[in-house]
């Protein structure tokens, strides 16, 4: 809600400023600041800062000071200048301390209730002979006032800490809220006990607020400290730079919902015969001390659970997605320990709850405030001021219980249709691991955490590509292809036509480059998760034993020798196994699995050290291994193409953080030709299954079904693309029962009408069209038509920092669209107009014309001529009609569900 809440701010700095209050002016200046800051706009943020710090110098030390030093310090730490940042905190708490001390507080004047001055007056009138009375109330007050000053002599810390939170809570929560942020910036310089003793000088929480924040900094401190712990133990000192999968070994747990038979073999054998030299390191860390690494992290996980539950009512979203994703993180690492005995290792499903509540929450949040415009909802009486209607949130608290796992499960998880996999991405806080969470119907969920910079541990000089790396090459090269997408008109003479061109092409390649570099570096071997191959168990049983042949001759733990049997085994998961199959077929020729299978090896033996069978990584020899598991790979492919199975058309869904919506994953090498769309959360997903349920046609399969003689649409409402008329005009007039707006603009209740009255809606113009409807207006739809955007950047979204971010597909999803095809960045006419028009031939939407540049002339097909194909994998097939096969057909995303055409 970054636009509501920057408006209201800016309102009342445009208040201020007419009253001419420098004290307002500050205060709404310093707000402005934050808010900024908060969005990532450390410009803005700055120059609101400085107007405030200009407002203050004529006002005594006070509050709003001490925030502006307070937001100063924020600032100074997101630019990375750790010493302005404490020296910040440090004045800002110099002037809450003063202004908390009791001396300053009882100098402060008082007022008093007019109606009390006049009771009194009256009764003294009433009582004038009383004069004694009077004079030794006088007396008595003196007395008390002297032993008030010899009680405060002699007042304990915690009683004179009462008075002032009674007196003052507003300043000790701002004051406990700087202590714990300064706390967090001792801690990473690990200055441990300074860091110990500021939070325990804040433990004065006067809100739900404070207890939350502190509950957070609490578990914080012990994670990092962990951490650093980690780093010197023997075995787990490679845990921070090693890919974790959540489950990865098998274990009897009343939580297992895997009900495939293949695991039921992979369990390990028995236990028989543990070789105590290699396990004595493995004991110490089964059973950890009150110190150790792995008890710290525990009493994180219970520091965070409490707060967390009160967070999800009273806290910001940026509040509980730090939270949740915190937990993530340390139920993940948890999940590398065995369990104590009487213990049960945590559920899979429990990480994963974490973080999907959070992004559901922030879906709910919003449309709790689409649904309470106060335009729309509340008839205001102007004689008084409006109020809400108070809420009763004592039900709304969240247990963190196998009834609510299991309630997790059912609603959001099981009613994933078969066919279908949701991918859920997220990104860790300090923005160097991906977590990667594979969900399918009745099962529990897989987990990969995934450090960003795993390879450079491996290999020093392997260069360093993060996330931020990443980040600023796509900006770079979105910001250039936008430039030279509206250039084009200006080069009239060939030889500057040829200069676009191969600016254009060099565009291109590094947008290719990028791409494989995220999934080389990134995913590496782990792109197997992405996989849409169906599980065969019996081909998929031949790769298991032949894989634990491989190990079992190649892993020094697993041979015998005349002074120790071998190490007993621990059984994979299966889903371990699935990522090596996705990796794809290694007979053809032009994949070189070398790098990869070499990821997933390491990956495989970390997991064994983790789980006591320890190996020391010099004497593996991952060559010989990599060779014999591509064997293996090789003749499971080959079983799996000689077997005559009929698959059904698999989906995949990515379930996005708000950081990541804007990379085109969708044209990763590995996703290249599948069905593939996105949505912001598990709670939008819900909705649109919930909602097509019922829309079960011929071939009974969990479908949305869209009317083709139910349409409408805007074409070049601009009146300057004359190729997308040309080419579009003729095609759409001739479509049974629609209606359309061509050469003209349209009324905002003209498209209003289009997406709540028809099934599908095309548009072809400039941008999203927002520029003829508001988004307000499309968010209030109580329902909303699939829509196709074939605009530049009509499905950019505008990342806000702490805030969600905000863009027209977020405007379809609120209003219901079950499918909104859009563009990430601006795009040319006619290479889009190439895809649209193979994306529709595709889909059935309009007959096979002449064959597309696409190079699939054998999937040209006249509509209802083939079997019906998704909305979103006919895009994956329109993709490659586009001359510039990553600078605009990577641009295109699908946010939704499978949608199908229903004659």
């Amino acid at each position: 809600m970054f636009q509501e809440t920057l408006y209201y701010a800016e309102q009342a700095h445009k208040l201020a400023k007419q009253v001419r209050s420098e004290v307002y002016l500050a205060t709404s200046s310093n707000l402005l600041g934050s808010i900024w800051l908060r969005g990532g706009d450390f410009n803005k943020a700055t120059n609101f800062l400085m107007e405030a710090k200009k407002c203050l110098p004529t006002i005594e030390k006070s509050k709003d000071l001490a925030l502006l030093n307070y937001n100063f310090g924020k600032m100074y730490g997101l630019t990375g200048d750790i010493d302005a940042e404490i020296i910040a905190y440090n004045d800002a708490l110099a002037i809450l301390n003063n202004l908390t001390t009791m001396n300053h507080i009882l100098s402060l004047e008082k007022f008093t209730d007019p109606v009390d001055e006049i009771s009194k007056r009256v009764i003294k009138l009433c009582q004038p002979t009383k004069r004694t009375g009077r004079t030794k109330k006088t007396v008595m007050v003196s007395k008390i006032s002297t032993r008030g000053k010899a009680a405060t002599q002699a007042k304990s810390a915690t009683d004179t800490s009462q008075s002032v939170a009674i007196e003052c809570p507003n300043l000790l929560a701002l004051q406990s809220h700087i202590l714990r942020e300064k706390s967090r910036v001792l801690l990473l310089q690990k200055r441990y006990v300074d860091a110990s003793a500021l939070l325990q000088q804040a433990e004065i929480t006067i809100t739900s607020t404070d207890i939350i924040n502190h509950g957070f900094a609490l578990a914080k401190h012990l994670l990092i400290q962990s951490l650093d712990q980690i780093v010197s133990d023997p075995v787990y000192s490679i845990l921070q730079d090693s890919t974790i999968s959540f489950p990865a070994v098998l274990m009897a747990s009343r939580y297992d919902r895997n009900g495939d038979k293949l695991t039921v073999n992979l369990l390990s054998p028995t236990r028989k015969g543990i070789n105590t030299r290699s396990t004595s390191v493995r004991l110490n860390t089964n059973n950890p001390s009150s110190d150790s690494f792995f008890e710290k992290l525990r009493r994180a996980q219970d520091h965070l659970k409490e707060p967390l539950a009160n967070a999800l009512i009273v806290s910001p979203i940026a509040t509980v997605y730090v939270m949740s994703h915190l937990l993530n993180t340390i139920a993940i690492l948890l999940s590398t320990a065995k369990p104590l005995k009487g213990q049960i290792v945590a559920h899979p499903g429990l990480s994963s709850f974490f973080v999907e509540m959070a992004r559901n929450l922030a879906l709910k949040r919003e449309q709790s405030a689409i649904k309470s415009d106060p335009l729309t909802i509340y008839k205001l009486d102007k004689s008084c001021w409006p109020q809400l209607k108070p809420t009763d949130l004592r039900g709304s608290r969240l247990e963190f219980n196998d009834d609510n796992l299991t309630h997790f499960g059912r609603e959001y998880i099981d009613i994933i249709p078969k066919s279908w996999t949701v991918i859920s991405i997220s990104l860790s806080e300090n923005q160097h691991e991906l977590s990667l969470t594979k969900l399918q119907a009745c099962q529990s969920p897989f987990i990969l955490r995934l450090p960003l910079g795993r390879n450079n541990s491996i290999d020093a000089d392997e260069e360093v590509f993060g996330f931020e790396q990443g980040r600023a090459e796509l900006r770079e090269i979105v910001r250039l292809a936008n430039e030279s997408a509206h250039d084009a008109g200006n080069r009239i003479d060939r030889k500057s036509k040829l200069m676009w061109w191969e600016e254009r092409e060099a565009l291109d390649a590094r947008m290719c480059a990028l791409l494989t570099n995220i999934e080389k570096v990134w995913l590496g071997g782990f792109r197997g998760i992405f996989s849409q191959h169906v599980r065969r168990p019996d081909p998929l049983a031949r790769f298991q034993k032949s894989f634990q042949n491989i190990l079992d001759k190649h892993l020094p733990s697993r041979q015998k020798t005349k002074k120790r049997s071998s190490a007993p085994r621990v059984g994979l998961d299966s889903r371990i196994l699935d990522l090596f199959v996705g990796l794809g077929d290694a007979s053809d020729s032009e994949c070189d699995f070398s790098e990869p299978l070499t990821d997933l090896l390491y990956f495989v033996v970390d997991v064994l050290q983790f789980h006591g069978e320890l190996n020391a990584y010099a004497e593996v020899d991952f060559d010989m291994i990599v060779v014999e598991t591509t064997d293996a790979l090789r003749c499971y492919h080959e079983a799996i193409r000689a077997s005559d199975f009929d698959d059904e058309p698999q989906h995949t869904i990515l379930v996005l953080d708000k950081a990541l919506h804007s990379f085109p994953w969708e044209s990763l090498p590995c996703l290249d030709g599948l069905a593939v769309s996105r949505l912001p959360s598990l709670a939008s997903l819900r909705e649109r299954i919930i909602c097509q349920q019922d829309d079960i046609r011929n071939d009974k399969s969990l479908a949305h079904y869209v009317d083709r003689e139910k349409g409408s649409y805007i074409l070049n409402p601009g009146g300057d693309l004359k190729h997308t008329l040309s080419t579009f005009e003729g095609k759409l007039q001739s479509l049974d029962g629609w209606k359309g707006i061509t050469n003209r603009e349209p009324l905002e209740e003209e498209f209003r009408d289009f997406l709540q009255s028809t099934d599908l809606f095309l548009y072809f113009g400039h941008g999203s069209g927002s520029q003829y409807i508001r988004a307000r207006e499309i968010k209030k739809l109580l329902s909303c038509a699939v829509t196709v955007l074939m605009g530049c950047s009509s499905g950019a979204l505008v990342e806000t920092g702490e805030f969600e971010p905000y863009g027209p597909p977020m405007n379809y999803v609120h209003a219901g669209s079950h499918a909104i095809v859009a563009t990430l960045w601006d795009v040319t006419d006619k290479d889009i107009d190439r895809f649209a028009q193979s994306t529709f031939e595709h889909w059935g939407l309009f007959s096979a014309s002449t064959p597309c540049r696409s190079g699939l002339q054998d999937h040209q097909r006249s509509a209802g001529s083939a079997p019906k194909m998704s909305l979103v994998e006919a895009v994956a097939r329109g993709r490659k009609a586009c001359t510039l096969r990553y600078l605009n057909a990577a641009a295109v995303c699908v946010y939704g569900v499978p949608v199908y055409l229903h004659d």
